[in-house]
């Protein structure tokens, strides 16, 4: 047998194997059953693991009535059809990786708060004094060492945004310090939208107490970037099944990886 394809289910994921026994070669389609339970990828998921599914038995039979050379000639229509599956999936998992990626340069974002009242004049009186406090305080910050910069940021999401976003001072953080500062900024950016939607309730104690519950909001914060962690590592488990399928076609086709991603991909 010059091409084996069998298909495989455990307790974790559903594998297609596709198998060369003559030089060991193996290409195994891996979708792992968790991810069929994501909301934005589960559909996509189940109809490529269909798509496979079904095709596999044609695809036995043909391998067993057909040479080599016979068979070679007839994977690319195969190819295409498994494509018609991977396709969808792969957009979604595009389009995820630019929303996440909008939320996040949005949250991150160094810019002015202007009141939705505010007129034209006013709000360039605003933009301007803002880009002033900007570079006065990037003038500042390039003085400090990493330490002193995250010390700096410490509760402060305007001077978290500004090092972030200014490529100088970014990069004297180390990564994990990056990522540190990143996520703190992050959680103070969803804590002050969040901040006047939860309210804090007057108390038998504190009768007149009013104003935004900061606490209330950095709990939300926190609740928000662990699913935006959540949607990103889905896009990486989502990346994995892609390459794997590339793997599965480049050895059904006896091609290579750069031949069966452009037959997939189209």
């Amino acid at each position: 047998m010059y091409l084996d394809l069998q298909p495989f289910e455990d307790q974790t994921a559903y594998r297609f194997t596709a198998s060369r026994p003559r030089d060991g070669r193996t290409g195994p389609l891996v979708i792992l059953k968790s991810l069929e339970n994501s909301e934005v990828f589960g559909p996509h998921l189940r109809k490529l693991r269909e798509t496979v599914g079904n095709s596999v038995p044609v695809m036995q039979a043909k391998i067993a009535d057909s040479s080599p050379e016979g068979w070679t000639k007839n994977a690319p229509a195969f190819a295409a059809f498994i494509a018609a599956a991977y396709q969808p999936l792969r957009n979604a998992a595009m389009d995820r990786s630019r929303e996440l990626d909008a939320i996040r340069a949005d949250k991150l974002a160094n810019r002015p708060a202007i009141p939705l009242s505010a007129g034209e004049a006013e709000k360039l009186r605003i933009v301007f004094a803002h880009e002033v406090r900007t570079a006065q305080t990037v003038q500042w910050l390039s003085g400090l060492k990493p330490s002193e910069l995250i010390a700096a940021a410490s509760g402060n999401r305007e001077f978290g945004s500004v090092i972030l976003s200014n490529p100088t001072l970014r990069a004297k953080l180390p990564g994990d310090l990056a990522e540190r500062l990143e996520r703190d900024t992050l959680e103070l950016a969803y804590a002050e939208q969040n901040a006047n939607a939860v309210k804090l309730k007057p108390t038998y104690d504190l009768p007149l107490r009013q104003g935004g519950n900061l606490d209330a909001a950095k709990a939300i914060a926190r609740q928000a970037i662990a699913s935006h962690e959540v949607a990103r590592d889905e896009i990486a488990a989502v990346e994995m099944v892609l390459k794997s399928a590339v793997d599965f076609v480049a050895i059904l086709g006896d091609i290579s990886r750069e031949e069966a991603f452009g037959l997939l991909n189209g």
